[in-house]
C-alpha cells in the first residue's frame, strides 16, 4: 500500500523500471532513457520502493539500489563501447566480461540482450528502433549455458 507522508511520497511502485537482485533487461528500451528514469525515480524522494522484480527496498536501500542500476547500466555501455570497437559482437563482449560486479543479480544472461541494445544505440539508430526477444534469445541461452528458466 502507498501512502503519502506530510510532504512526500512514502511509497511508489518501480514497475519493471527498477529490479533487487536481478539485471535489468534493457533489449526492448533504452540505455540511454533509462538512466533518465532511474533519476527522476530518484527525485521522487520516496522512503519505500516497489521493484518489478525482487523485495522491497526502504530507506536509504532505496538510492542505493536505484544508484546500483545506473552503474549497470553505465558498465553495460562501456563495454558495448570497447567491444564495438574492438569488432566483437554482443555475445563476445558477453562472454569476455561474464565474471564482473553485477553477475552476482539473477538473470545474467541479460546482460547479453542489454548488449544489443547498446550496439543498436551505438550505431546511431533510433532510439525505438525494435530489437526482437526472439532473434537474441538464443544468444541469451548460450550465454546461460542452457535453457533459462523463469523467475518471475
Amino acid at each position: 500500500m502507498l501512502r503519502r507522508g506530510r510532504d512526500r511520497l512514502v511509497g511508489k511502485p518501480g514497475g519493471d523500471l527498477a529490479f533487487a537482485g536481478g539485471q535489468p533487461f534493457l533489449l526492448e528500451g533504452s540505455l540511454v532513457g533509462f538512466p533518465k528514469a532511474l533519476a527522476r525515480i530518484k527525485e521522487l524522494g520516496a522512503e519505500a520502493l516497489v521493484p518489478g522484480h525482487g523485495p522491497v527496498v526502504r530507506g536509504a536501500d532505496v538510492n542505493t539500489l536505484l544508484d546500483d542500476l545506473t552503474g549497470y547500466v553505465e558498465f553495460v555501455s562501456r563495454i558495448a563501447s570497447e567491444g564495438m570497437a574492438d569488432g566483437m559482437t554482443p555475445l563476445q563482449v558477453a562472454e569476455k566480461y561474464k565474471d564482473n560486479p553485477y553477475s552476482g543479480w539473477q538473470e545474467t544472461e541479460r546482460l547479453v540482450g542489454n548488449l544489443h541494445r547498446a550496439y543498436s544505440e551505438l550505431s546511431g539508430n533510433d532510439l525505438f528502433t525494435r530489437l526482437r526477444v526472439p532473434d537474441v534469445w538464443p544468444e541469451m541461452v548460450s550465454f546461460h549455458g542452457g535453457p533459462i528458466g523463469c523467475k518471475a
